[in-house]
């Protein structure tokens, strides 16, 4: 059990540190494309982990954990998705529009305009899956089952970067630890 709680442990401080702390540091939340497209990723890492069928593909995935933020999310996954898939393949948008100020978060999730495009404001888009992200930790770290279960889907991984042949001498930042999905 001690290293089913580190994986998972490792893995939502690689989301932390990765993926929320950018974003809440101001690194890049004036960057919509960067916020939305980070969440997305961490969606569908999440996805992965929490669908209770585990050979369940990228789309059901993304769905299923994008419904967890709220009823809004629900009604609108499959508009989501398109939008995920557009904008991490190809970096393209033609079916929304974002903002990352305060103003306009009422609005979140909302079709204007005459080709009824949606609008994501990405402060709220990130405040909403910090929320959920916090309950997914505290649901799945308070309770074993869950934690044999996601633990099962993570394994660890090594860059052993002293194995690596170079033609230059250099310092090496030693055995790099992360987790992979299974």
């Amino acid at each position: 059990m001690e290293d089913s709680e580190a994986k998972i442990n490792e893995y939502f401080y690689l989301i932390d540190r990765h993926i929320l702390k950018p974003i809440e540091d101001r690194l890049i939340d004036t960057s919509c494309y960067a916020t939305i497209i980070l969440l997305f990723a961490a969606i569908d890492s999440l996805g992965k982990l929490m669908h209770p069928n585990s050979k369940a593909g990228a789309g059901l995935r993304f769905k299923y954990f994008i419904s967890s933020l709220g009823k809004n999310y629900e009604k609108n996954k499959d508009l989501l998705w398109e939008l995920r898939n557009s904008l991490m393949h190809n970096a393209l948008n033609s079916i929304s529009f974002f903002a990352s100020t305060y103003m306009g978060e009422d609005e979140h999730l909302e079709y204007y305009g005459p080709n009824n495009m949606i609008y994501i404001n990405t402060r709220k888009f990130f405040r909403d899956f910090k929320r959920r992200f916090k309950r997914t930790k505290d649901i799945i770290l308070n309770d074993k089952l869950e934690i044999a279960r996601i633990a099962n889907r993570l394994d660890w991984a090594a860059d052993e970067t002293d194995s690596y042949l170079f033609d230059k001498p250099m310092t090496s930042p030693g055995t790099i630890y992360f987790l992979i999905e299974k």
